[in-house]
């Protein structure tokens, strides 16, 4: 018998399995979705969404998490609102 792994992915750095990389915040190993990149010369800014069920048409989608660096930095940061 094969035994399916039972708990998500999802962690976040420096104490998930890709600690090595300072780049990266979050991931989501699990969940099906997309994400959004929207460039200024202020800033730049993602927004990570997950889809309800992506076998139906209908599906929705939700912002799980957003970040942003600003311009002349090299600092991620967290933010609460997806880009409008």
């Amino acid at each position: 018998m094969v035994r399916a792994r039972t708990t998500p992915l999802r962690t976040h750095s420096p104490h998930g399995w890709f600690s090595p990389y300072r780049h990266v915040k979050w991931v989501d190993l699990d969940s099906h979705g997309h994400g959004v990149l929207d460039v200024t010369a202020e800033r730049s800014r993602t927004d990570s969404y997950v889809v309800s069920d992506r076998t139906r048409e209908d599906a929705t989608s939700t912002r799980v998490r957003s970040y942003r660096t600003r311009g002349g930095t090299r600092k991620v940061e967290r933010v609460d609102a997806p880009v409008r």
